[in-house]
């Protein structure tokens, strides 16, 4: 359901009227080498606070500080009980005992790769879907929420065969706290009710599980529903209010799914209707419509697919 930007525009306010403010990133990723002796070097990706002219205030710093502090908790503690966490490979701190930077393994970035994916046929995208579904119930399981995910924070390790690893877990939170009172993700895969006041648990998991629908859309379409950028006469929480409220309509189109079906029209309308009643129960902008389970959409989702696999296919997609 469409919810225009005038009905949520106070969403973006606080109550005594001054407007939300949506944080930067506070860290930076570089690729570099772990040298040993005389070995060649391993490559990594480096990640790193930025300078203090890129934060608002000491405030912010500290936030991303404390966030690579949690980055290094969860992946020493899940890197290697979940192979769809990036591996962390060693750390550095500061004279204070703050962790500076995160040397991680390289990856591939995931958006950049679609394509090739793509060309390698049907199964091997829809694997990425598979894999997504469960690093996230393995997230949720372990009574974290995940808060941001997208293509974007997420990487293909060729090494292991084509393997989606996640990094950047600065949004992460447990399940054990009180959901905070700031609105945490990227806008484009948010829903409208993870800005209601009282938020509970049980909603940002429904949130997370909103996301991972749009991250299926946008697996299928490479979409450029992310791309758009905001007119220069809008302001931000206006422009935000409208493509927030817009995930709620994303649906599939015809022309979107020709390339599964060969180019055969009727079967690629047929595979649209079908893909589109599991999107609209994932995206319906009531919480208590929506999906409850990350398995319950990811079956939904890949029986859409059968038609188009065979029965090995099939099952080896299954969660």
């Amino acid at each position: 359901m469409y919810v225009g930007p005038e009905q949520i525009i106070q969403r973006f306010y606080r109550q005594d009227g001054s407007p939300i403010e949506w944080s930067k990133r506070g860290t930076s990723v570089t690729p570099g080498y772990l040298h040993k002796g005389n070995e060649p070097g391993v490559p990594l990706a480096i990640k790193s606070l930025k300078g203090h002219e890129h934060f608002r205030s000491i405030l912010d710093y500290f936030d991303a500080i404390n966030n690579l502090k949690k980055e290094k908790k969860i992946l020493e503690e899940y890197a290697y009980a979940c192979p769809y966490f990036v591996k962390l490979i060693d750390s550095s701190t500061d004279p204070n005992g703050d962790v500076k930077e995160l040397y991680l393994e390289r990856l591939q970035p995931l958006e950049l790769h679609l394509n090739f994916i793509r060309a390698q046929g049907l199964p091997n995208l829809l694997s990425i879907a598979q894999q997504m579904s469960m690093y996230l119930t393995f997230v949720h399981s372990e009574k974290y929420i995940d808060n941001d995910l997208k293509l974007e924070n997420f990487g293909i390790d060729y090494e292991n065969g084509l393997t989606l690893k996640r990094f950047d877990f600065g949004n992460f939170e447990s399940q054990d706290q009180e959901p905070g009172i700031n609105v945490v993700g990227s806008p484009r895969y948010l829903p409208l009710y993870k800005f209601n006041e009282g938020i509970s648990v049980a909603t940002l998991l429904k949130a997370d599980i909103f996301a991972l629908a749009l991250n299926f859309y946008d697996l299928l379409t490479n979409s450029q529903r992310t791309k758009e950028q905001k007119p220069e006469n809008m302001s931000v929480n206006d422009w935000l209010a409208r493509v927030i409220s817009h995930n709620h309509g994303v649906q599939f189109t015809t022309q979107d799914l020709l390339y599964i079906t060969n180019g055969d029209e009727q079967a690629a309308q047929n595979l649209t209707t079908t893909l589109n009643v599991v999107l609209t129960k994932a995206l319906s902008d009531d919480e208590t419509q929506a999906y409850e389970n990350v398995a319950e959409l990811y079956y939904d989702f890949i029986s859409c697919f059968q038609d188009y696999l065979t029965p090995e296919q099939f099952t080896q997609l299954l969660i």
